[in-house]
């Protein structure tokens, strides 16, 4: 048996793809003792992995308060060898570890500070300085551990440039998850789909407008944020062109991506999406699908600059509804992108190459 690894979040779920699904079970599978702290009923065990419950319910500033207590005190009780946490409010937690002499590492999955400037729980006069506030503890709180993980390039390099020891881990598909049925264009469904949570700056309403200016049916899957939302959304003129299938589980999204000729994904401006790399990206690549995308210069190096769909003005319905309509008038031209995308993803762009980079970066620290 090697290190004993403990991962701790207060926000995820116990199957989160990025902590449980990927990075718990792949470090399971490579020998480790993996423990994941987490808020949930009970205790248990799935692929290896030792699951700890710390008490559900209450709202915000439970979880920010209490619940980064529990998750501490179940961490500290289990005497691991690397702690590695995963949400900026268990920083204090990270800390008192490592003044215990732990070893602590933080992986970044957002660009926080960036990312509040645009919550809508959040005063609009306050979310400058907020951000700013945040920055500034994030920034000094990480110095004394004794690494980040970022999720995308640019949240590593973020770090990396303080002087502190940062890696990239990206957040791609695993092979085999989603790529299971070979697409088979003749069956396909003019149709496309996008799957997350459907949000006013994750594009629902521009993508419902788009649906209703053209031929082109829009499966969506996912929850609504706010709850609220799913409402306003139903009473939209385009609905009526749009399929709403809730919150599926991961076969019945690889049936979705499998019968559908293009996935969407079109982020509203935001500064923390401009440098993003959303996963459903290349979740639609790995099933062999063209993606529709927000034309921001890194996502167009990546999308056009591959030829692996089309990037539109995310504000621009017309536009989002015209690249669907040409994907489905032309099944060759989304069929050709379809297949770079996947060979994209099967050769560089897959979990089972980022996984090297997690195991080496833990050797090292363990060293």
């Amino acid at each position: 048996m090697r290190a004993k690894i403990c991962h701790m979040s207060s926000v995820h779920k116990p199957d989160d793809p990025r902590i449980f699904r990927k990075q718990c079970c792949s470090l399971a599978a490579e020998g480790y003792d993996v423990h994941y702290v987490v808020r949930q009923d009970g205790d248990d065990e799935a692929f290896g992995v030792k699951r700890w419950g710390v008490p559900l319910g209450g709202g915000r500033l439970r979880r920010m308060t209490r619940s980064v207590f529990d998750v501490f005190r179940k961490a500290r009780d289990l005497e691991a060898d690397l702690y590695h946490f995963h949400d900026p409010e268990l920083l204090p937690a990270a800390l008192a570890l490592k003044v215990r002499g732990a070893r602590v590492i933080f992986d970044s999955h957002e660009d926080v500070p960036r990312q509040l400037i645009s919550k809508d729980w959040i005063h609009s006069w306050l979310r400058g300085p907020i951000a700013m506030t945040s920055e500034v503890i994030e920034n000094l709180g990480v110095r004394a551990l004794d690494g980040v993980i970022g999720a995308t390039p640019f949240i590593a390099k973020r770090f990396a440039d303080l002087g502190i020891n940062a890696v990239a881990v990206n957040n791609f598909p695993i092979l085999g998850e989603l790529d299971v049925l070979e697409p088979n264009w003749s069956a396909k469904k003019r149709q496309v789909c996008y799957v997350g949570f459907l949000t006013e700056i994750r594009g629902v309403r521009k993508m419902v407008e788009a649906a209703g200016h053209g031929n082109v049916p829009l499966k969506m899957a996912g929850p609504f944020s706010p709850v609220s939302l799913r409402e306003e959304v139903m009473a939209m003129p385009g609905i009526s062109n749009v399929d709403v299938l809730g919150v599926i589980d991961r076969p019945v999204v690889a049936e979705l991506l499998a019968s559908s000729i293009a996935g969407i994904v079109v982020f509203s401006e935001q500064p923390n999406h401009i440098n993003s790399q959303p996963n459903k990206l290349f979740e639609y690549m790995a099933a062999g699908i063209p993606v529709v995308a927000s034309h921001f210069p890194m996502w167009r190096d990546l999308v056009e600059g591959e030829n692996v769909g089309i990037c539109v003005d995310p504000e621009s319905p017309a536009e989002i509804s015209g690249a669907m309509t040409r994907l489905a008038d032309d099944l060759d031209l989304a069929e050709a992108m379809g297949r770079r995308g996947q060979t994209l993803v099967r050769e560089r762009c897959n979990w089972q190459i980022e996984e090297k980079t997690l195991f080496a970066f833990y050797e090292r620290l363990l060293a």
